[in-house]
């Protein structure tokens, strides 16, 4: 009977979230030209009083929606009550600036089959942020997720550039929008490292060793884009999801940096939450001048993504033998 309570604990308890997780690209060098990425969306935390972030990236589709992770906002209520999403934030330092559009989050939306356990491996780990006003001067980027200008095939030989807010190495804090260069691996090895849980609708990187660290994406870059260069233009193919347990950059025995939400896999899913097909999981709505959170959800699946279950004790175990984590900046701390 303890047994079985502990395992009613860790399964349906909310996800509680690192203390000392930071915002980083690992190995990352300062954006060289901001033009290249100029879709990239910041999340805040911003009740007027107080602001937490970014804990996450995002990417606008155009001044209306901004696609994220789901991880980001689930089961965070105080987060997405109070989100706020800034356009073309190079450096974090200035999101309080004037000249920085940065309207609230009104509806969320993530898939049905969104699992929210790291044992699992995230699967469908990809959202939808309605926002409550129009960003001011965001432009129409849904060309950005055009892969027949890239051909349909994702090469292991491509050239990937993942980009997120953070550090350059593990104890340098930058303000400045970071990037970094990945390189494609295959599902079957992506499996070896993180167990038979990462599926086709998901992207697995490495990337060089510079020292101690590969380049690869870390917490607070979930969310966020990776791209691949395609002559001179970049399609986001990916979006940021998990990587190895532990230090950002340090694999453990695995070459796998980080893992991504395919986005061409839901590409459907997407454009029929655009044509206003599907309810929101949540949305914000105000009553005698209070901001209120209201939600439609019932709890995604928590023991598999295809109706089937695991026995007891097997999934008692993978909840103890996590080897990755996600990336979002747990702690929602001012910058």
């Amino acid at each position: 009977m303890a047994l079985k309570k502990l395992f009613l604990l860790l399964v349906f308890s909310p996800p509680v979230l690192s203390d000392n997780i930071t915002s980083r690209i690992a190995n990352g060098s300062d954006v060289s030209d901001f033009n290249d990425f100029s879709a990239f969306g910041s999340l805040f935390v911003d009740n007027g009083a107080t602001l937490n972030g970014p804990y996450c990236g995002a990417t606008f589709i155009n001044d209306q929606w901004v696609l994220t992770a789901a991880h980001c906002i689930y089961g965070d209520d105080n987060s997405m009550l109070y989100t706020t999403v800034a356009y073309q934030l190079r450096d974090k330092s200035n999101y309080s600036s004037s000249t920085i559009s940065k309207p609230r989050a009104l509806e969320f939306y993530y898939p049905d089959n969104y699992i929210n356990s790291e044992s699992f491996g995230l699967p469908n780990d990809i959202a939808l942020i309605k926002l409550e006003t129009s960003a001011s001067g965001a432009s129409d980027h849904s060309s950005l997720f055009d892969l027949s200008a890239a051909g349909i095939a994702l090469p292991l030989d491509g050239n990937y550039i993942a980009i997120g807010h953070g550090n350059t190495e593990a104890t340098k804090t930058t303000n400045i929008l970071q990037q970094t260069s990945l390189t494609k691996t295959t599902t079957t090895d992506c499996n070896n490292a993180f167990r038979p849980n990462v599926t086709d609708n998901q992207l697995c990187f490495t990337g060089v060793l510079s020292g101690a660290y590969r380049n690869g994406a870390c917490s607070g870059d979930s969310g966020g884009p990776i791209y691949r260069s395609n002559g001179g233009s970049f399609i986001q193919v990916g979006v940021t999801s998990f990587g190895p347990k532990g230090a950002c950059g340090v694999t453990g025995g695995t070459e796998i940096t980080s893992v991504y939400t395919k986005i061409h896999a839901y590409k459907s899913w997407i454009d029929s939450v655009m044509a206003g097909s599907v309810t929101p999981k949540a949305y914000v709505t105000t009553v005698d001048g209070q901001r209120q959170l209201v939600k439609n959800t019932q709890t995604p699946a928590a023991n598999s993504d295809d109706g089937g279950s695991l026995g007891f004790i097997p999934l008692l175990l993978s909840l103890f033998l996590i080897s990755y984590r996600r990336f979002t900046c747990g702690t929602r701390k001012l910058i």
